[in-house]
């Protein structure tokens, strides 16, 4: 296992790591929190790291920290300056414990093209280690709103799909308990 002697080298938002999609992983070892940089998620936090993310396409995305050592939140943000401060960031959303996990954060949502989005993944407690960001289209039906109708008068009806990157909506309960 290497020692880290200094930050990660994404530790600040002006040295976000460049990403194109897909997972990433990193490390909040020995990160810090900047002058004025927010409260991510409303956490107090302090071992921040940065990824960025210009879309080609605009359209649905879902950010997940799956897969990372401890308690993370994650706050997604937008600019399109070159070179933001915090005072360019607009919040898209923010999560910590998503669909009941500790470890897990996630936001969805639409990106434009224009912009460049900025992910923030700190730590909810004093915990630091290992670090996983993964970017992806959710399905298309996520949303109640945008829900698959099942039609047919035959059975077995057979739909197929899948629920990698779905999300559970505000106020969405919990099924099957």
């Amino acid at each position: 296992r290497a020692f880290l002697s200094g930050p990660p080298p994404n530790d600040d938002l002006a040295a976000a790591t460049l990403m194109t999609g897909g997972a990433v992983i990193g490390t909040n070892i020995n990160a810090t929190k900047q002058p004025g940089e927010p409260a991510h998620a409303g956490a107090v936090g302090g071992w921040s790291v940065w990824w960025k993310f210009t879309p080609a396409v605009a359209g649905r995305l879902a950010a997940a920290t799956h897969g990372s050592a401890f308690d993370t939140v994650l706050a997604v943000y937008r600019t399109q300056s070159a070179t933001p401060s915090f005072a360019d960031l607009q919040l898209v959303g923010a999560n910590d414990n998503a669909d009941d996990s500790r470890n897990t954060s996630r936001v969805a949502f639409t990106a434009e093209l224009g912009w460049t989005y900025y992910f923030a993944i700190d730590s909810a407690s004093d915990a630091t280690g290992a670090v996983s960001l993964n970017v992806a289209t959710p399905p298309p039906n996520d949303d109640f709103a945008d829900r698959t109708p099942i039609l047919g008068s035959s059975f077995p009806l057979v739909r197929t799909g899948h629920n990698t990157q779905a999300s559970r909506e505000p106020g969405e309960p919990i099924h099957a308990g």
